[in-house]
């Protein structure tokens, strides 16, 4: 098992030791450095907060370092006052100094010693295109002082910048894993079609480029451009010979084209039109339709408004229901119809313009060389058809990952909020403290947790009207005992899902957890903190309780650490 087994103050060649067990419980009064304590093993953890050593209280230490062990293997770590970082494989080695990057790994190593096929972590990096250590998960090995008991922020250290959007991210990774990899594999197939759509596009833009410039060429020649390679190649071939055309076709053909390309354009005005207005109405059903959306979550979570929520549904259902005339026509296909249509027109308008113009020997010289070579090195596209296979597959992937995105799996929270209130209604606690034992009574009591907003939603039975039938409500306990007690489990439950479920992404088996027992009367946090030890050694994880006094009843764990700070964490602080 993972677990920090020493951690060391050193002032110059002076060193004060502490010794960590699976379960520590470090006590002292206030003002001598209990809070120091979880620092410093942040600190040694490899924080980007550097400034811990000037700290008050921190006095004249010039250097932290702690003993690291899972099972065989072992790894001392130290950084300096100036924050640098050494690490050694044993203790009689000497340090060495190292890239932070380098002391995140050899940590690493340590925490999950073998990992074979990461599929966890491609999976994590083709969705967020980043590659996390497990500093990346730190918000879920800490319980701070700040928002203790505060279920709208559930992580202490989730309101932090760096953690805001990150958690986020891992949250929707670790509870929708089963969508995600999904996402990620289309993603990779998207990626992989992109690459294979990139190349087919690059041939065709120079086909494409070729083409054109070939088929100015023979408008300048006033010959007739057929794109054919074979039959051009012929056509220029004649015309070298003694520089004969095709005779001027009678001014009616030019009329008859002219008024041909016209007639297209007007039409093309009318279908952007009707596009345009399609795309405003579709629009408009969209944005009715979140509208609404909204209103019925909110009519939901709020119970007044319930005699509002069949209107609104019934709303919803007819929005969805209907189908706009406008959306039925496929606009974009006739719009690029009408398009190579008029090209092809026009092509032909000016080829029986220039077939009235004279032609220049020596220009036509010129641009028969020009030709010879264009033609020489033109190669026909034959891949249009995969081309616009691969532009429609990738659409339609495209429109999967983002449906799958907004309609994630639910299952896997469902069932940590069940876990999450066994873990609370834990018999013996529930037994001998009152306000768990008030909440299992309670009709309907439940836990919602939202991961992605790291909020926790308590709820109940309850009659928001007297003249109607009860009705689920979410409200927050008043009780800091009982918001606290929920945190912390939440906490504990994390670590046991994400340590057991997602090995692979080395997250720190680790909870430090900082005066929380200052929300509890003595007589329940008595009960309490068994129920933190036992949720800790079924998770797996070291734990670090740091309070004011020695727990009533700490004798009863006397395999547990024990660690008495009344005199000061730093001894050096006098010096």
């Amino acid at each position: 098992m993972f677990k920090i087994c020493k951690l060391r103050l050193w002032n110059q060649d002076a060193v004060k030791e502490y010794n960590l067990g699976t379960i520590t419980y470090i006590y002292g009064s206030n003002s001598v450095g209990k809070t120091l304590f979880a620092e410093c093993i942040d600190f040694i953890l490899g924080t980007t907060e550097d400034d811990i050593l000037k700290k008050d209280g921190m006095e004249n230490i010039t250097a932290i370092e702690a003993f690291i062990a899972n099972n065989k293997l072992n790894l001392w770590v130290k950084r300096d006052s100036n924050a640098r970082f050494y690490y050694k494989l044993a203790k009689s080695d000497k340090y060495s100094l190292v890239s932070r990057e380098s002391y995140i790994e050899e940590i690493s190593k340590i925490i999950f010693p073998k990992i074979e096929d990461n599929d966890q972590l491609k999976v994590y990096q083709n969705v967020f295109e980043e590659s996390p250590t497990f500093r990346a998960f730190t918000f879920l090995n800490f319980i701070t002082e700040s928002h203790q008991g505060d279920l709208e922020q559930i992580f202490t250290k989730g309101d932090e910048i760096k953690n805001i959007i990150r958690i986020r991210k891992i949250m929707l990774f670790f509870f929708y894993y089963k969508n995600i990899e999904v996402i990620s594999k289309k993603q990779e197939e998207l990626d992989q079609n992109q690459r294979e759509f990139n190349i087919l596009s690059k041939k065709q833009t120079q086909y494409q480029y070729l083409f054109n410039k070939i088929r100015i060429g023979f408008q300048k020649l006033n010959l007739d451009f057929t794109g054919n390679n074979d039959t051009d190649r012929k056509t220029l071939y004649e015309f070298k010979k003694n520089f004969n055309r095709p005779q001027p076709k009678v001014s009616g053909d030019l009329i008859y084209l002219s008024r041909a390309s016209f007639s297209l354009s007007e039409e093309l005005k009318q279908y952007n039109f009707l596009l345009r207005q399609s795309k405003k109405a579709k629009n408009r059903k969209n944005n009715d339709e979140a509208l609404l959306k909204l209103l019925e979550t909110l009519s939901i979570e709020n119970p007044k408004n319930s005699k509002y929520l069949k209107s609104i549904q019934k709303e919803i259902k007819s929005i969805q229901d209907d189908k706009a005339l406008l959306s039925l026509a496929n606009y974009n296909s006739a719009i690029k119809q009408i398009i190579e249509e008029k090209k092809k027109i026009d092509v032909r308008i000016k080829t029986v313009e220039s077939q009235t113009n004279e032609l220049d020997y020596d220009d036509a010289t010129k641009q028969i060389l020009i030709l010879e070579q264009l033609l020489s090195d033109f190669i026909d596209f034959t891949d249009s058809d995969k081309l616009t296979e691969l532009e429609e597959k990738n659409k339609q992937l495209k429109k999967e990952i983002r449906d799958l995105r907004e309609h994630l799996d639910k299952e896997n929270i469902d069932k940590f909020n069940e876990n999450l209130l066994e873990m609370y209604f834990d018999p013996e606690v529930e037994r001998e403290v009152k306000y768990v034992r008030e909440d299992k009574m309670a009709d309907g009591f439940s836990f919602s947790f939202n991961p992605l907003e790291q909020r926790l939603m308590v709820k109940k039975n309850d009659k928001v009207d007297p003249n109607q039938e009860a009705v689920q409500i979410s409200f927050i306990p008043g009780s800091l005992a009982r918001r606290t007690h929920i945190q912390i489990l939440v906490y504990l439950l994390m670590l046991k899902y994400v340590t057991n479920e997602f090995l692979n992404m080395r997250v720190l088996p680790l909870l430090v957890i900082d005066s929380a027992d200052q929300a509890f009367k003595k007589n329940n946090f008595k009960y309490i903190y068994p129920e933190i030890i036992k949720y800790a050694k079924q998770a797996g994880i070291q734990l670090i309780f740091i309070s004011k006094e020695f727990p009533d009843n700490g004798n009863d764990y006397p395999e547990n650490k024990y660690i008495d700070i009344t005199k000061g964490f730093n001894p050096f602080h006098s010096k």
